[in-house]
């Protein structure tokens, strides 16, 4: 390997590692591929082959989810991507970015929201939160809280921000 192909592997490396950070989420590694091949900055083959050793460098991490494997960044990928993120053309960042939102977007869309409140007595309730991609589960979570303000207060925080509460804890139960 030369010292350009060199560079542009670990430069490769990089906008994958950024794609994966700016998703924030656990997501289909060919809707990723999707992204690098509309903006044609890495060949088809790189693409699976990079993310690959990533994932043995444990700076991305598989999940399987009905059958399904979701990928997303760990710490040592965010670590790597801040150390080394100012060798990102900042153009390219812009692209990136701009086709990132429309994924999110369309992950936004494809995902339900769901909430649920049940009153067990006075000072008892259980709220379910759920998110679904299509009719595959993501998450289901019960809690039991002391009160409807509570309830109501995880609810409306479950309707704005699922998918980083989703993130953190898929990165919190993986983390060693």
């Amino acid at each position: 390997m030369s010292a350009f192909d060199s560079i542009q592997a670990v430069n490769d490396k990089l906008i994958l590692l950024y794609i994966y950070a700016e998703l924030a989420v656990p997501i289909n590694p060919m809707e990723v591929a999707d992204v690098i091949i509309n903006l044609e900055v890495m060949e088809y083959f790189n693409i699976g082959h990079y993310t690959a050793e990533l994932v043995n460098s444990g700076m991305i991490e598989v999940i399987n989810s009905d059958n399904q494997e979701l990928y997303f960044i760990t710490q040592s990928g965010i670590n790597t991507l801040a150390l080394f993120r100012d060798r990102l053309d900042s153009q390219l960042t812009e692209k990136l970015d701009e086709q990132v939102s429309h994924l999110r977007h369309q992950i936004k869309l494809n995902r339900f929201i769901n909430t649920s409140l049940e009153k067990i007595d006075d000072s008892n309730y259980i709220v379910t939160l759920r998110m679904m991609e299509g009719d595959i589960p993501l998450i289901e979570l019960s809690l039991s809280v002391i009160s409807n303000a509570q309830a109501n207060q995880i609810i409306e925080k479950w309707q704005t921000a699922h998918t980083d509460i989703y993130a953190n804890i898929i990165k919190d139960l993986l983390s060693e």
